[in-house]
């Protein structure tokens, strides 16, 4: 009963969103009406917005999307838009383009599922709109032990060669498979099944840690059960990211998923002049109600 409570609260603040949005799209369309221009242009330019030239913060946000994290990914899709509003509070005040940030989300699984749902991603984001409407089509699945966070960093490095990412935010409940593991698990399907994906050549997170390392994109690494602390921490510690335990399963999950994500997006636009203070002004404003 105490689950369904906190699960039952937990969607009613999104609701509580939702419902504000519509209030917004509703007066948009009034002033439509009555043709105020003025406030027609101002909306426009607001919704409109998004990154120009190059953002100085791009975030990949990966999440173990296996059986056991149906918590995390409910309390992502309804904390999406706050994690945004939050952040563009705190720019704004500290007279910063809210333009400064792209995030994208991605899930990973293990090789027991095939191509199109061992990693399923977003596009690139600059409003919560359209990454809610992508946690909405995700459903826990699968799940294998450790887990393929293989697969979601060599994904980051992708992205990467594109485009330069900022950082990674990896959150799970279990740690990365082991190469003898992944060799095995990838039999599940066979080979002659993988090599017509793009996932074609296997790999091993120490491998596509060793390049993230080199182009100098720190990984932060939450994690939500015991086993993965010792290989999240190292993670972590390799790549110059911070490492945590996220009580995502407690009556405050999505306040802390909120604070998390949020105050490491401010710490990235911020850099090392200004990410601590822009960090220190959310924990003002916002505070930490779950502590």
């Amino acid at each position: 009963m105490i689950f369904f409570k906190f699960q039952y609260e937990a969607n009613a603040k999104y609701v509580e969103q939702a419902k504000s949005r519509d209030k917004i799209s509703q007066e948009f369309l009034l002033k439509l009406k009555s043709g105020d221009i003025d406030s027609i242009r101002k909306f426009l330019i607001d919704e409109n917005k998004g990154v120009e030239g190059t953002s100085s913060s791009r975030t990949v946000c990966l999440m173990d999307a296996t059986g056991s994290m149906s918590q995390l990914l409910q309390k992502s899709k309804n904390t999406v838009d706050i994690m945004f509003e939050r952040a563009i509070t705190i720019l704004k005040d500290a007279n910063i383009s809210s333009d400064l940030f792209e995030v994208q989300f991605v899930v990973y699984r293990n090789y027991n599922s095939q191509e199109e749902k061992i990693l399923q991603h977003s596009p690139w984001e600059t409003k919560p709109d359209n990454l809610r409407a992508f946690m909405n089509t995700i459903n826990v699945e699968g799940g294998w032990g450790n887990e393929a966070i293989e697969i979601g960093l060599w994904h980051a490095n992708n992205e990467n060669e594109r485009e330069n990412i900022t950082q990674v935010i990896l959150i799970g409940d279990a740690p990365p498979n082991t190469q003898n593991e992944v060799n095995k698990k990838r039999q599940r399907h066979g080979e002659d099944y993988w090599k017509k994906t793009k996932f074609a050549k296997a790999t091993y997170y120490e491998d596509e840690l060793a390049k993230l390392t080199l182009n100098k994109i720190p990984v932060h690494t939450f994690f939500v059960a015991n086993d993965p602390e010792k290989s999240f921490r190292e993670i972590a510690r390799r790549t110059g990211g911070r490492s945590e335990f996220l009580d995502i399963n407690s009556p405050f999950g999505s306040d802390i998923l909120t604070a998390l994500v949020t105050k490491e997006i401010l710490r990235n636009i911020g850099g090392s002049s200004k990410g601590d203070d822009l960090v220190k002004a959310y924990e003002m404003r916002f505070g930490e109600s779950y502590t």
